[in-house]
């Protein structure tokens, strides 16, 4: 009887064990979070939705690098529909990139690098459509190390102008 119960104590926690790992790899890989302008938290998924286009439509982010290590990111334009093509500025570290085309990613060249524990300001990354017609973007931020292969999940937002 003692060997059954020590049996299924193993058991018991072999089954915990291997729920805990199913649990951590579902769950998006990454060393950052996403803020609004704020700084409070933004779901992955999440659509921002804006009534006016232009100056007046500027979508500001913040990355926030939850690890002890410097991180790089980009961006990337996904999709985009409503529209025949992108007219979406995205603006990341210092440099703005007037059209972002679909599955090319932004920065050109090594990722936007942010320093352990740190978070970007508000202006170090920000998309504006200047499309005057209805329209939807899906977009990415993507982690890479400093050799630029990917790292993690990306997170997805979608970024829609309706008038």
């Amino acid at each position: 009887m003692k060997k059954f119960f020590i049996w299924a104590f193993a058991g018991l926690l072999l089954v915990t064990a291997c729920k805990k790992k199913e649990a951590e790899e579902s769950e998006p890989q990454r060393h950052f979070s996403v803020l609004d302008e704020q700084g409070n938290p933004v779901d992955e998924g999440r659509e921002f939705v804006f009534h006016t286009y232009g100056d007046e439509a500027v979508l500001k982010l913040r990355i926030k690098n939850n690890s002890q290590q410097d991180i790089y990111v980009k961006t990337k334009l996904t999709a985009v529909s409503g529209i025949s093509q992108s007219q979406l500025e995205v603006c990341i570290a210092n440099s703005c990139y007037p059209v972002m085309l679909p599955d090319l990613e932004y920065p050109h060249g090594q990722g936007f690098r942010i320093g352990a524990g740190q978070t970007t300001a508000p202006d170090e990354l920000h998309y504006t459509n200047y499309s005057s017609e209805a329209c939807s973007y899906k977009l990415e931020i993507l982690e890479e190390d400093a050799d630029g292969n990917k790292i993690g999940e990306p997170f997805t937002f979608t970024y829609t102008y309706r008038p």
